[in-house]
């Protein structure tokens, strides 16, 4: 009983960290849209090709890249680790 509550509690611990990090995501998000516009205002173009390669909105680009990749492990291997299982 109290293995099963603590899996319960650890799936809705997660869910909750899923969540929260899709709200973070959202406003990342957006701020990746605020330094795009900077961006294209400093080079005075609106060609993805030239804001590409512009460092500061490729790393922009980087730090998004990230943490959407931290949603997508927390919803593949969470459960996967919640249940004990290794690669």
């Amino acid at each position: 009983m109290v293995e099963e509550e603590t899996r319960a509690y650890a799936a809705r611990t997660r869910e909750r960290a899923v969540r929260q990090l899709n709200d973070a995501l959202d406003v990342v998000n957006e701020w990746v849209n605020l330094v795009r516009q900077c961006t294209e205002m400093r080079t005075d173009s609106f060609r993805t090709e030239d804001l590409v390669t512009d460092a500061s909105y490729r790393e922009a680009l980087g730090r998004f890249a990230q943490l959407s990749a931290a949603v997508g492990w927390f919803n593949e291997r969470g459960p996967v680790i919640e249940a004990g299982e290794v690669l």
